[in-house]
């Protein structure tokens, strides 16, 4: 999990919006002066996927973890060009609702096709981390 700071939020919204074609909001955490999203990372840090929610406390982001590891039989992925560019991302939706996404844009399908297996695999076995950090930097 990790606490974004104010640009941290404005790029993982700016990756919503370009790869899902609207905003990931929510009413009670826009009003919040800290927001936070969930974030997959393998062992060596590197970012696999990322909620598609932004949260007004640490509890609900855990909550919404559990929540989709619940389902995760459920979860089905797909990958999605980003317009006319050559851009890929991949999104995890249960009964048609989104409930996860790619941390990064991918420059072929083959490579998002990729990313889905091991973001899989990984949510999976995933431990929850007891806390936070606070994010200045990083995937957009």
């Amino acid at each position: 999990m990790q606490l974004a700071s104010p640009k941290q939020v404005k790029r993982w919204r700016d990756h919503c919006q370009t790869a899902l074609g609207g905003g990931a909001a929510s009413p009670t955490a826009e009003a919040s002066q800290h927001l936070v999203v969930w974030q997959l990372s393998s062992a060596n840090h590197r970012p696999l996927a990322r909620s598609i929610r932004v949260h007004a406390t640490f509890e609900d982001a855990v909550e919404e973890v559990h929540s989709t590891r619940a389902q995760i039989e459920l979860i089905r992925y797909r990958s999605l060009k980003l317009s006319a560019r050559s851009e890929y991302v991949w999104v995890g939706t249960v009964d048609a609702e989104n409930v996860l996404m790619s941390a990064r844009t991918y420059s072929t399908v083959r490579d998002a096709r990729d990313s889905i297996v091991v973001a899989a695999e990984a949510f999976a076995v995933a431990t929850l981390g007891t806390g936070s950090r606070v994010v200045t930097r990083g995937a957009s």
